[in-house]
């Protein structure tokens, strides 16, 4: 508890990219008092909790957010103590989530923002966009490629088509 509640606690503090998703938390980081943060007002305090955040850790997670399986994984690695991959890319802002490296495309110059990977083509809405570039220092309008419908459309079939191969080798309906 003590460990896993520490490294949270250190990347809500760092503003972790990774906990884009998690709105607040509690858990201990001493084995004796509640350790809760909370990250829309990136607030922290001590015993605030009920003693029951002693033997488990709370998440509180954005509804947007709850099945979106890359936001989950990025929690999931901050869990595991993984290091945040801060590698640059010149072409367009690199976001990671999880394990997995996102390339922030716009359709037009003010059309929608998407977050495009190997296996996952994700609509990012504007809350999110803040979140994002508020904890990550990322500047959204300036780093995001530009491509126009057709190209987001390729973008979007050529990830189905590796979802469909996955799920097809492992045998998931």
């Amino acid at each position: 508890m003590i460990k896993y509640t520490a490294r949270l606690i250190a990347a809500a503090k760092a503003h972790d990219p990774r906990l884009a998703a998690v709105r607040e938390l509690c858990g201990t980081t001493n084995g004796t008092q509640t350790h809760n943060f909370d990250l829309a007002n990136h607030s922290e305090g001590l015993d605030q909790w009920d003693d029951s955040h002693l033997w488990h850790i709370h998440l509180s997670l954005y509804r947007d957010s709850v099945s979106n399986l890359a936001a989950l994984e990025g929690i999931a690695d901050v869990f595991a103590g993984k290091p945040l991959d801060t590698a640059a890319s010149t072409s367009s802002t690199p976001l990671t989530i999880g394990s997995s490296m996102y390339e922030l495309i716009r359709v037009g110059p003010k059309g929608p923002v998407y977050a495009v990977s190997e296996l996952a083509f994700v609509p990012i809405s504007t809350t999110e966009r803040w979140r994002i570039s508020q904890k990550s220092a990322l500047c959204i309008g300036n780093k995001t490629r530009i491509v126009n419908a057709r190209e987001r459309d390729v973008l979007k079939a050529e990830v189905g088509s590796r979802q469909a191969n996955l799920k097809s080798v492992l045998g998931v309906k």
